[in-house]
């Protein structure tokens, strides 16, 4: 772990004097870049450090499910797919909902008696112009303990929320207070992520027209879906949305955004689980107090009418990973790893078109590598997204042309260290990528723990399974769990 925590240092400092010092967690950071507004990155790094501002545009269809036919008035939860609304949209009474009209998915049928119908809704909104949401990433909206609601509970309402179970009504409750009271009503709500994407909308009659409203008879539930409510197409339907949200629907700033990786805290330490992961549970006071009026200060000073034009750091980061993910994949597999010609030949067929034989030149050559991806006004750009894209974008290419370097030396030694510090760049930059599914066939999806399903082998090695095998996923989620 030591040496991951320099990498960057020996490798991007060793290089010259007027080198910029590296950013503090750049992997990091650049995960959480390329991760938002994506189900499986975000899945996989469920505890979210993150905080960007949102953009949902103008006559986008969100949707709500809920036990009434009447529009919601007030504040409420929408959902981005049907599927996701379409777990709350069944009758309230039996066992009591955690939050509002959505209810909760996650308790199973209700007990119907004679006199109720058997029956909820699905209403389809629109936005009437364009929303400013916070976008709180990882799997901020799952109720769990394993540390999702670090970044809503710790920091946003800095540990005042008291009271017992889930809490969901009361979180959202005062997620909207403090837009009002703190952040003068410059966000419309809060967008997080569970099973899908959601929206806390502090104020539907303000914000959204109903489009439709249609009635949803209960389902009985067949074999498979131990719950009666869609669980397998629900999942489908997120696996959907495992690289995107889709079309235009959600625009980040990422220019301007908040996130714990830049702070001077270890948010690593103390780990009490089988999977490490980071946690905001024991940042001191001051830290907390600083993030919080760093949020303040984003959402307060940012234009939040203007379109929102800044570079798209997420492109960037999918051009890196897209570029280098299968090679250095296969640079330390067993077949690169077990020949020193192979593995010569490799990275000089990665690095060629970065070298000019007439005038070798290695700090030019790994700056070239570097910069291949970057537009070259954004190589001058000093902020947090660019120095830490730009960070990894050095590493990768100071560690391969380190690696070339040994492999001609043709020695079992430098071979042996080639392939060493290859495997320590892999280690450090924490790809999602690598964690992907082969293709599942339609029977199956790709299946990683989102909450409230999944166990500890599912994020470790994620598979393709059936609805059979998928409805006997459980133990990763500690409390609350499915």
């Amino acid at each position: 772990m030591y040496l991951l925590l320099l990498l960057p240092a020996l490798l991007i400092g060793a290089l010259s004097a007027e080198d910029v010092k590296p950013q503090q967690n750049a992997n990091h950071i650049f995960n959480a870049i390329h991760s938002s507004m994506r189900q499986f990155g975000s899945s996989l790094n469920h505890n979210g450090m993150s905080f960007f501002l949102a953009t949902v545009p103008r006559e986008t269809r969100l949707y709500h499910g809920t036990n009434t036919a009447s529009p919601v008035q007030g504040m409420e939860w929408l959902a981005f797919e049907a599927e996701h609304a379409l777990m709350f949209a069944r009758p309230r009474f039996g066992r009591p909902p955690s939050r509002g009209g959505h209810g909760d998915p996650h308790r199973g049928p209700p007990t119907l008696s004679p006199q109720h119908n058997n029956h909820g809704h699905l209403h389809t909104y629109r936005t009437k112009r364009d929303l400013h949401l916070l976008y709180i990433d990882g799997m901020s909206a799952a109720k769990t303990s394993n540390g999702t609601l670090d970044s809503t509970d710790h920091v946003l309402l800095d540990s005042s929320l008291v009271c017992s179970g889930i809490c969901e009504h009361e979180r959202a409750t005062m997620l909207c207070k403090l837009a009002e009271t703190e952040w003068g009503n410059r966000v419309d709500g809060i967008l997080r992520m569970e099973a899908g994407f959601e929206i806390i909308m502090c104020s539907f009659e303000k914000n959204l027209d109903i489009v439709a409203v249609a009635r949803i008879d209960s389902p009985k539930p067949r074999s498979g879906d131990h719950r009666g409510f869609g669980t397998f197409q629900l999942y489908k339907a997120i696996s959907d949305r495992f690289h995107g949200i889709g079309g235009t629907r959600v625009k980040l700033d990422y220019e301007n955004f908040v996130t714990a990786y830049d702070y001077p805290i270890d948010l690593f330490r103390n780990q009490d689980s089988n999977i490490t992961m980071p946690r905001l549970r024991n940042v001191s006071q001051p830290i907390v107090d600083r993030m919080r009026k760093d949020i303040r200060d984003m959402i307060m000073m940012s234009d939040l009418d203007s379109s929102m034009v800044s570079h798209n750091w997420q492109a960037t980061t999918d051009m890196i990973v897209q570029r280098y993910s299968s090679p250095l994949r296969y640079l330390i597999s067993d077949k690169v790893a077990a020949s020193n010609e192979l593995l010569r030949h490799t990275l000089t067929q990665y690095l060629r078109s970065f070298i000019d034989d007439a005038n070798r030149d290695r700090k030019g050559e790994v700056t070239r590598c570097a910069a291949h991806m970057f537009p070259t006004e954004t190589l001058r750009d000093k902020r947090l997204a660019s120095r830490s894209v730009y960070d990894v974008s050095k590493t990768i290419c100071s560690t391969l042309f380190e690696a070339s370097a040994l492999a001609a030396s043709r020695s079992d030694a430098g071979q042996s260290k080639a392939v060493d510090i290859i495997r320590t760049l892999v280690e450090y930059l924490q790809w999602t990528s690598w964690k992907e599914c082969t293709t599942c066939d339609d029977e199956h999806l790709c299946f990683i723990p989102i909450w409230p399903m999944g166990s500890i082998q599912d994020h470790r090695n994620p598979s393709c399974l059936n609805e059979t095998m998928l409805a006997t996923r459980h133990g990763y989620w500690g409390r609350w769990q499915g």
